[in-house]
C-alpha cells in the first residue's frame, strides 16, 4: 500500500499531464536535451524494500522508455558527447538524453547494460570505488531493509546512543527504514563503518556480504567498457556526502576513486558525480576541485533541463531524477518537457525572502487576495514580479486542476516545509 503523500503526488502527476503541460511548456524550457539519472534496473521483490523501490525501474518499463525516446527523435549519447554539444563542438541539432548510473550496483551490468547492448544504446555509468573494490560496505541500504524486514524492534545505536525503533508494522517499518537511512546518509565514511559492524554483530546481516552480492565487479567493468557503449566516471570511494568532509578528505574521495576506476578500465576517468549530489552535498567548492583535478564535467542531482548556458559549469551540470516509485506515471514526460525543472525554479524564487513575505501576509490574511486576481499596484515591483513569473507558467491549467501544482511542488522540490497547499492556492486562485 503506498503512502499517502505518494498516491497524492501520483495524482500530480496525472492532473498535470492531463492538463498538456509538457506541450505547453517543451518548445520554451526543454532545453538542448537532458541528463537522466537512474540507479537500478531491477524488479523489487517486496513493497517492505523501501529503498530499492524508490532506485529501482523495471526492467520492462526501461527498455519501454528507451523505445519511446527512439520514436521521439532523441539522439543517446555519452557524457564526453554532452559536453560536446554544450561547445557547439557536435553536427546534430536534435535534442539528446544522456543515460547515466549511479553507485555500481550489479543489475547496472546484469540488465540496464543487456538491454542497452541489445539496442545499441550509450550510458554512462558512476562507480563508487568502495564499492567495486569491496573495501567499503557501500550498500549499506540494503542492509538497513534486511533489517527492518526481518525485525519487529530494533535496537538502533549511533554515535553512543541507543534508540529502540518499532518495527511491527509497515508504518513503523517505514518510519524505522528512513530514519536510519536519514543517520548514514549524513554520516562519515568511519561512522558508517562502525554502524555496519554493529549491525553484524546484533543481527547477523552483513553489510559487506551485501555489497559484494550487489556491487558491480572489475569484470563487469571491463566487458562494459570493451564493448564501446558504456562510458564511466567516478562517484566517490566510500559514496560520502562530500561537505561534511574537510578539504583535503573530499579532494581524496574524488582524486582517489578516478585513480581507482582508471587502473580498472585502462584509460583516463574524465567525468564525476557527486553523491547525493543536491545542494547540500555538492557546491563550489567541490565544483572547484573537479576542476582543478581536470575532470571535464561533473554531475548534481539539482533538476534541470540543459541548456546553452550550461556550457559556463560544466562541473555543476544538472539532472532529471527517474524515481521507480513514478515510474508508471508520466514524470518522464514532465521532466524532459521542462514542466517540473520550470516549476522548481519558480519555488525557488517564491522561496526567496520577498516571497517568504509575500507568504506570510497570505496565510495571515493580512494581504487581500484581490490584489493577485486583478491589479498588482498594492505589490511592491519585486513582489508583484515573483507573483507574476508564477503564474505566468501556470495560466494554462484549468482551475480544477491548479490546486494540484501545490501538491506536486511540495512532494517534488522539497526544501520549503513552511510553504504549504493554501499558500500556493491563493496565488493561484
Amino acid at each position: 500500500m503506498r503512502p499517502l503523500k505518494e498516491n497524492l503526488y501520483r495524482a500530480a502527476l496525472w492532473s498535470m499531464s492531463a492538463a498538456n503541460l509538457p506541450r505547453l511548456t517543451a518548445n520554451r524550457y526543454s532545453g538542448i536535451g537532458a541528463i537522466l539519472s537512474l540507479h537500478r534496473v531491477h524488479q523489487v521483490e517486496s513493497e517492505l524494500h523501501f529503498g530499492t523501490r524508490h532506485l529501482s525501474i523495471t526492467p520492462e518499463n526501461f527498455r519501454r522508455m528507451i523505445m519511446g525516446l527512439v520514436e521521439r527523435g532523441y539522439d543517446f549519447v555519452t557524457m564526453s558527447e554532452v559536453e560536446r554539444r554544450l561547445h557547439g563542438d557536435a553536427p546534430s541539432t536534435r535534442k539528446f538524453v544522456c543515460l547515466t548510473f549511479d553507485d555500481g550496483f550489479e543489475d547496472t551490468y546484469s540488465q540496464a547494460f543487456q538491454i542497452c547492448r541489445w539496442l545499441r544504446i550509450p550510458m554512462v555509468v558512476y562507480v563508487a570505488t568502495g564499492a567495486l573494490k569491496r573495501s567499503f560496505p557501500m550498500m549499506w541500504g540494503i542492509g538497513l531493509e534486511r533489517l527492518v524486514l526481518k525485525n519487529k524492534e530494533i535496537q538502533f545505536r549511533w554515535n553512543g546512543t541507543t534508540q529502540f525503533l518499532p518495527a511491527a508494522s509497515v508504518a513503523d517499518k517505514r518510519r524505522a527504514f528512513f530514519l536510519m537511512v536519514e543517520r548514514f546518509a549524513a554520516a562519515r565514511p568511519e561512522e558508517i563503518r562502525k554502524a555496519s559492524e554493529e549491525m553484524r554483530v546484533r543481527y547477523g546481516i552483513s553489510f559487506m556480504e551485501l555489497t559484494e552480492q550487489h556491487a558491480i565487479t572489475p569484470a563487469m567493468v571491463r566487458e562494459m567498457h570493451a564493448s564501446g557503449l558504456v562510458e564511466f566516471g567516478a562517484h566517490g570511494i566510500s559514496h560520502v556526502n562530500l561537505r561534511l568532509l574537510d578539504a583535503a578528505e573530499a579532494r581524496h574521495e574524488i582524486a582517489e576513486s578516478r585513480r581507482d576506476l582508471e587502473q580498472v578500465v585502462g584509460e583516463e576517468i574524465c567525468h564525476f558525480s557527486y553523491p547525493y549530489g543536491k545542494a547540500d552535498a555538492a557546491g563550489p567548492r567541490e565544483y572547484a576541485m573537479c576542476r582543478q583535478l581536470g575532470l571535464r564535467t561533473a554531475v548534481t542531482s539539482q533538476m534541470g533541463n540543459i541548456v546553452p548556458a550550461d556550457r559556463a559549469r560544466p562541473h555543476a551540470l544538472p539532472r532529471l531524477t527517474l524515481s521507480g516509485g513514478y515510474q508508471d506515471t508520466s514524470l518522464l514526460d514532465l521532466l524532459l518537457s521542462g514542466t517540473l525543472p520550470r516549476l522548481a525554479t519558480v519555488l525557488r524564487k517564491m522561496t526567496s525572502a520577498r516571497a517568504n513575505l509575500v507568504h506570510a501576509l497570505i496565510s495571515a490574511r493580512r494581504l487581500p487576495l484581490p490584489s493577485f486576481n486583478g491589479s498588482r499596484d498594492a505589490l511592491p515591483d519585486e513582489l508583484a514580479d515573483h507573483v507574476a513569473r508564477f503564474e505566468e507558467f501556470v495560466r494554462p491549467l484549468r482551475g480544477d486542476h491548479r490546486s494540484d501544482i501545490a501538491v506536486l511542488l511540495n512532494q517534488q522540490i522539497g526544501g520549503a516545509p513552511d510553504i504549504h497547499v493554501r499558500g500556493h492556492e491563493s496565488i493561484l486562485a
